[in-house]
């Protein structure tokens, strides 16, 4: 009897067991965090290489890898400026898929002797549920994005 009451009052390891319980929850919660804080991170940087791409093709030269197409330089310049802004992702930025488009304000395709209304629209597609920056944790491909997608615009002319 006495050894019952003694086992029922008798505390030690209560902390461990606590910590066994806790500690997979918030380490669970700081890697979620982690996680999420790095898909920003590539959200801002796919963000960011398709302005640049956009923006770079406001002062676009022809060169003769573009047969005289002043359209074909804006396509080119808009692309290697995306490339190289994408740079910032390391080894993922060969996943990231760059599509510049050109074509007028009023629609249809980009016409070469335009004086205005040329507009250039990159795309960056980047698969982050294939290929994300850090390993994903169970259960967090539920909040983490499949796909991160940027989209800009800009009137060159």
């Amino acid at each position: 009897m006495e050894r019952l009451r003694r086992t029922r009052s008798d505390d030690r390891g209560t902390a461990a067991l606590e910590l066994a319980f806790v500690l997979p929850v918030f380490l669970l919660i700081v890697y979620g965090g982690l996680s999420f804080g790095l898909a920003m991170a590539a959200k801002g940087s796919i963000t960011q290489a398709a302005a640049e791409g956009a923006r770079s093709a406001i002062g676009a030269s022809v060169i003769p890898a573009d047969n005289g197409s002043q359209c074909a330089a804006y396509t080119r310049t808009a692309q290697a400026q995306a490339v190289q802004a994408l740079k910032g992702l390391g080894a993922a930025a060969t996943y990231a898929v760059v599509t510049p488009t050109v074509g007028m304000a009023a629609g249809g395709a980009c016409q070469d002797n335009a004086v205005t209304g040329v507009i250039v629209t990159v795309t960056v597609s980047y698969p982050y549920g294939a290929h994300p920056t850090i390993p994903k944790a169970p259960g967090l491909g539920l909040v983490l994005p499949a796909n991160i997608n940027s989209t800009y615009s800009v009137a060159v002319s």
